[in-house]
């Protein structure tokens, strides 16, 4: 009777339907969206200062605490709500802010800031020009943003100012006004004395090109942009800005880019389509996708490689360049956790291999069917990485943490060493036997090998997982060597032979 009490109170704990319970899952934060977005700035090119009012306009429900997030160099000096009382405060590079009563609808919130902005988007405020990368926060900033813009820009005499959007020009008192009517995620300017703004058109979207050299002419850029333009508009999603507005500044160095604007420096190659489809990928999946991390700079460029395979181009050069530098890459960072100072090496090197590596095990059709499905709906909050994957999973219809994991979460690449041996089989032909060694890390993909031998050969795919794959063939000829992977569809590591 005792055993039988014991056996039945151990029942009684281990029922799924018991009382006691594993804690219930996080509940997720309430979501807030930024709608609107007025600036009225003004640039001291001199000091490298700026002074802005920034009213953003939120939607929410029942939401009465707000983290922005702000560049540490900028003072939020004061602040106001059109309804209710607003309190704020600045903790490093975090704005906090308290509203009452708490956002049920739409409301709007103004904030006064001053400062000297700067980061590694390449923000700077100086003499010879001036760029706001909004990757840097010079304004107030929130995560889902989908928002109409208008910025009006005070700079010095003599500066064009560029901003997403249409612009009427420079008013009477050298104030700049851009409009966006079509929401952004960011807001981009960039002011500079000499600029000449040329217009043009690719595939019925506007082209305003600002850049002080004067021989840089709107057919070569056309030529270079018409038809990524086209390719991805039908590939991900209709593009879905005002325009593309393209600024050229000699010394600006990196890229900076909002709401269908991108600032590049002067000497930006620009040469053909490669180059164009390298510059347009990153709209598309970080002005209009977006993400929670560096990692969606990855897809951006693999996008662009995507696009050169289907129209037979060379790779982008960039691409190509930096493909080849990650294997020296000394501290490398695995691409879910890439941050800023994150060599690009890797996150557009290594990372432009990265989705194709999932796609050799998910399949093509999972993986470019799903890709447009990462755009719908537009103007949707910035997905995780987690969140792509289960895009791709309800496609596939299996699970692909794995492959996620092997290639976005930890560093390195695969790297295989063959070995071969050939014999006369008894029952005729050659017995063929193959070793194929995993060094470094181990990952699951298939691989392609070739046999060579008196001028015959033979394909087999092999489906490696292990450090060491053991297969072996009977063939009609001598096999005198072996070729792995020989139309290089795995990024790898090449094994260096003594």
């Amino acid at each position: 009777m005792r055993r039988l009490a014991c056996t039945l109170a151990i029942l009684v704990v281990a029922c799924p339907f018991a009382r006691s319970q594993a804690p219930a899952p996080p509940r997720r934060a309430p979501e807030v969206a930024v709608t609107r977005l007025d600036i009225d700035l003004e640039l001291d090119a001199e000091r490298g200062v700026l002074q802005e009012t920034v009213s953003i306009t939120l939607t929410g429900e029942q939401i009465g605490s707000f983290v922005f997030h702000i560049h540490e160099g900028l003072s939020v000096e004061r602040s106001k709500a059109n309804a209710g009382a607003i309190d704020h405060r600045k903790a490093g590079s975090r704005l906090l802010v308290d509203i009452d009563p708490p956002l049920s609808g739409s409301r709007t919130l103004t904030f006064v800031v001053s400062g000297r902005p700067g980061g590694t988007g390449g923000t700077r405020i100086g003499p010879e020009w001036a760029v706001l990368n909004p990757a840097d926060h010079w304004y107030p900033t929130l995560p889902h943003t989908w928002a109409e813009s208008r910025v009006r820009v005070r700079a010095p005499e003599g500066w064009t100012v560029v901003a997403p959007g249409e612009s009427p020009g420079v008013a009477a008192d050298g104030t700049w006004e851009w409009r966006a009517s079509r929401p952004v995620r960011g807001v981009v300017v960039a002011a500079s004395p000499g600029f000449a703004v040329k217009r043009g058109t690719l595939v019925a979207t506007p082209l305003r090109v600002a850049s002080a050299d004067e021989t840089l002419g709107l057919e070569r850029l056309t030529d270079a942009l018409g038809d990524p333009m086209a390719w991805f508009s039908g590939a991900l999603a209709p593009y879905p800005f005002d325009g593309l507005n393209l600024v050229f500044i000699d010394g600006f160095e990196g890229r900076a880019s909002g709401g269908g604007m991108v600032v590049v420096p002067g000497s930006f190659p620009l040469a053909g389509r490669p180059e164009g489809a390298d510059l347009l990928a990153g709209v598309w999946f970080g002005d209009v996708l977006a993400g929670d991390g560096r990692w969606v700079e990855s897809f951006a460029a693999w996008e662009a490689v995507v696009y050169c395979r289907d129209r037979a181009l060379p790779l982008p050069p960039e691409i190509d360049k930096l493909r080849r530098e990650y294997f020296n890459v000394v501290d490398d960072v695995p691409l879910a956790l890439a941050d800023s100072k994150t060599p690009e090496a890797v996150v557009r090197g290594k990372g432009s291999a990265a989705p194709d590596m999932v796609r050799l095990v998910a399949g093509d059709r999972a993986i470019y069917g799903g890709v447009p499905d990462l755009f719908e709906p537009l103007g949707r909050p910035p997905l995780s990485l987690a969140e792509v994957r289960a895009v791709f999973e309800r496609r596939t219809g299996h699970k692909l943490e794995h492959a996620f994991s092997e290639w976005f979460e930890r560093t390195g690449v695969p790297e295989f060493e063959a070995v071969l041996r050939t014999q006369p089989s008894s029952t005729g032909g050659f017995r063929t036997d193959l070793t194929l060694i995993q060094k470094r890390e181990l990952y699951t993909l298939p691989v392609e090998v070739v046999f060579h031998g008196a001028g015959e050969t033979h394909r087999e795919i092999l489906d490696v997982s292990d450090e060491t794959t053991a297969v072996f063939y009977v063939l009609p000829f001598r096999a005198a060597r072996i070729e792995v992977d020989p139309l290089d569809r795995i990024y790898r590591r090449e094994t260096r032979q003594p």
